[in-house]
């Protein structure tokens, strides 16, 4: 499960080191399959999954978006798995953001890592400051 919030900074590659509180949560096999970096679906962050769960995630959106049956739903389906990237981590726990991932979500350099139990969202960390102030945290 990936619980609690990290502060993170990208290096001058674009890599960010995942938390190892967060690392600690995966086993070598999950960790060697990769993961999946995507912009939500707001745009506010990006989420990252492992690989297996973000292959759960895409069985679960086409039980209820069927892109063969609904224009909509291929639509969505679109832009949310055609903006998905995988990400290998490298051999000090670091992943690329790819550059279109950050521009969709206004990462520059310094990012939060938020969990959300199965999944990951990276936000740039002045939306998520402005998020948490716009709610009294």
């Amino acid at each position: 499960m990936f619980l609690g919030e990290y502060e993170h900074s990208l290096d001058e590659k674009f890599r960010v080191v995942l938390p190892s509180a967060m690392r600690r949560n995966l086993d070598e096999q999950e960790i060697e399959r990769g993961f999946v970096v995507v912009p939500s679906d707001t745009n506010e962050c990006l989420e990252l999954y492992p690989w297996e769960l973000f292959e759960r995630r895409i069985q679960d959106l086409e039980r209820t978006h069927d892109p063969h049956r609904n224009t909509a739903a291929r639509e969505f389906l679109r832009d949310y798995a055609g903006r998905a990237v995988r990400a290998q981590c490298d051999g000090q726990g670091r992943i690329l953001l790819p550059e279109s991932s950050r521009r969709a979500v206004g990462i520059e350099r310094e990012v939060q890592f938020v969990g959300l139990v199965r999944f990951l969202e990276i936000w740039a960390k002045t939306r998520w400051q402005a998020r948490q102030d716009s709610k009294g945290h």
